[in-house]
């Protein structure tokens, strides 16, 4: 998907429909304040408005989590922005999701060492094999049971605090 954002102000954000302002946001963050900097990833996005941060690392959790579970999202990203879902979840009015995803954050600290054991393997076999002993997949189930609030969540939180969006 190309970003259709050229700049972030209120007009262009209101100018998105729902169906693809959330994506437009994250494509934004990914595409024109990231770029090319991926190892400053972290440092960029948190000096973020909130609506704009907690946006990426929500979308960022939900679609590791929808396509490989907890167990992806802390193989591909080592929960770098955990926080900031668990406080996105919140803030968009979505607590029994922060509280899951604290759950899986906390399994995922129990089961430390299998994922860093799995990813000093570096293999697509290895990672298959991690699905066999984790224990994320009580946190996957509960995630999923919420799935249909999510986005609503999040669109009305960017439509009704436009500012919180917006960068300067």
């Amino acid at each position: 998907m190309e970003c259709k954002l050229s700049d972030l102000t209120k007009a262009s954000l209101e100018a998105i429909n729902d169906d693809d302002v959330e994506y437009e946001l994250y494509f934004y963050i990914l595409t024109k304040l990231i770029g090319d900097n991926y190892d400053k990833q972290y440092d960029i996005v948190t000096k973020l408005p909130n609506g704009l941060r907690y946006s990426f690392a929500s979308l960022q959790l939900e679609n590791e989590v929808f396509n490989g579970g907890f167990n992806q999202y802390f193989y591909n990203t080592g929960g770098e922005f955990i926080d900031e879902a668990i406080a996105a979840f919140n803030y968009f009015g979505l607590p029994k999701l922060a509280e899951v995803v604290i759950k899986a954050a906390d399994i995922a600290l129990e089961e430390i060492e299998l994922h860093i054991n799995t990813k000093k393997k570096g293999t697509l076999e290895a990672f298959s094999d991690s699905y066999k002993y984790t224990t994320l997949g009580e946190a996957d189930k509960e995630f999923y049971e919420h799935d249909k609030s999510i986005s609503p969540a999040r669109i009305e939180k960017i439509r009704k605090h436009v500012k919180d969006f917006l960068i300067g």
